[in-house]
């Protein structure tokens, strides 16, 4: 069975593998850091999401004769994850935002993400509170033939 290799945070924007994952987290030190990489448009995802989720309270309020007040809402959270088409901006071909915390990093959204792009090489981008031990078992039971590394925040 092949083993997780994990990389030192120094490495962890090298080249080596085709797929680039993290979860979605307010206290990520990688989100950041992607950001910067994509050209923001992990920012303007959530902004997008922002502007959508205000059109939508201010049709419901026309709707029920509410005066219209200029809101602000946050968006913290998203249901699907965030696939990027990276080649041109990092060291990779993809960039996959999931939505869960990193527990749940290798739940049915990266599993459905990962399978239709035919199992590629696989860098996870995990925060410390993940045991590496069990992440290590949880990864090496998806195929023993693609390669697997991780990095911690």
């Amino acid at each position: 069975m092949k083993k997780l290799n994990f990389l030192p945070r120094a490495q962890a924007f090298n080249t080596g593998s085709d797929l680039w994952v993290t979860v979605l987290d307010a206290n990520s030190k990688w989100i950041p850091e992607f950001d910067w990489h994509l050209n923001f448009m992990i920012s303007r995802f959530f902004h997008r999401a922002q502007t959508e989720k205000r059109k939508e309270l201010l049709e419901i309020m026309e709707g029920c004769e509410i005066e219209s007040v200029n809101l602000k809402i946050p968006v913290t959270s998203m249901k699907e994850p965030l696939l990027v088409e990276s080649s041109s901006l990092l060291p990779n071909k993809y960039f996959l935002l999931v939505p869960h915390g990193d527990l749940e990093l290798l739940g049915p959204e990266f599993k459905t993400a990962w399978l239709k792009l035919n199992k590629p090489s696989t860098r996870f981008f995990i925060t410390s509170k993940v045991d590496p031990q069990d992440f290590n078992r949880a990864v090496v039971s998806l195929d023993s033939m693609t390669e697997f590394s991780a990095v911690i925040a």
